[in-house]
């Protein structure tokens, strides 16, 4: 459950985080006989305010049936860390166009390639900013531009060859993801992963078993992950950059 949600277009001319009393509100009783539907700001599906007028309940704001959204009450665990404390939509188009900037970019790359055992293709890495603009990842309130790339190698599973067989010349392959690992006093919002760095963990997981993958847990800011930072205009340039550029198709300018 959420409450939080857009309101529709009709009702607002920009993108505006309301409550379930804000919604009602301004969207009036009859908001039911004219469609107008608030959207969830994770996933955009159409939700339903409820307990607005109940002592009994907090009011909040419910998805559709078996919704697996992250804002869900029945979340698909894979993304269930993906709940913002808050929502900021005019200031994810400054975020986005920041991340694009060309010094940025190579550097989020970078990062990302040396979390993924240095074997993330650029399409790859384009598909990762492609499921953070499907999930609205760059409308999370506060979210400092530093922390994306932590982010990002969540959204989605990667196939690889372990580091040992890379060396050794085997061709065997398996499937992993990184799952987001936080103490308890870290609390539930992914918030956590910049106010509270020093409690989270990324651990790649092998997706078959979702055992660890041995060695293969990672701190946020890790020293050594945070040196890909450095030099890496070096080697992302030319086709290399043109290539991650695409998940920047479309981007518009922060407005001024």
């Amino acid at each position: 459950m959420t409450r939080q949600a857009l309101l529709p277009s009709r009702l607002s001319g920009e993108r505006r985080i309301v409550s379930p009393e804000e919604f009602i509100a301004i969207a009036g009783p009859g908001w039911r006989e004219k469609a107008l539907l608030p959207l969830c700001p994770g996933c955009g599906a159409e939700l339903i305010p409820c307990g607005v007028h109940s002592t009994l309940v907090v009011s909040n704001f419910r998805h559709p049936e078996y919704a697996t959204c992250s804002l869900s009450s029945t979340p698909d665990p894979r993304y269930a860390h993906l709940r913002p404390s808050d929502w900021d939509f005019t200031e994810a188009r400054h975020l986005k166009a920041r991340f694009c900037e060309p010094d940025n970019l190579r550097q989020g790359y970078a990062v990302c390639h040396r979390l993924c055992f240095k074997r993330l293709s650029t399409s790859e890495f384009v598909a990762l900013c492609r499921e953070a603009d499907r999930r609205n990842v760059w409308a999370y309130r506060h979210m400092p531009l530093e922390v994306i790339p932590y982010i990002l190698v969540t959204l989605c599973d990667f196939l690889t060859e372990a580091p040992e067989q890379q060396r050794a010349g085997s061709a065997r392959r398996f499937s992993y993801r990184f799952v987001l690992q936080k103490t308890k006093s870290a609390g539930d919002d992914i918030d956590a992963l910049w106010l509270r760095p020093e409690d989270c963990r990324l651990q790649a997981v092998f997706v078959d078993s979702g055992k660890p993958v041995r060695g293969r847990t990672v701190a946020i800011y890790d020293a050594e992950i945070e040196k890909a930072r450095s030099g890496s205009e070096a080697w992302t340039g030319g086709t290399v950059f043109r290539k991650i550029l695409e998940c920047c198709a479309g981007t518009a300018p922060p407005p001024v």
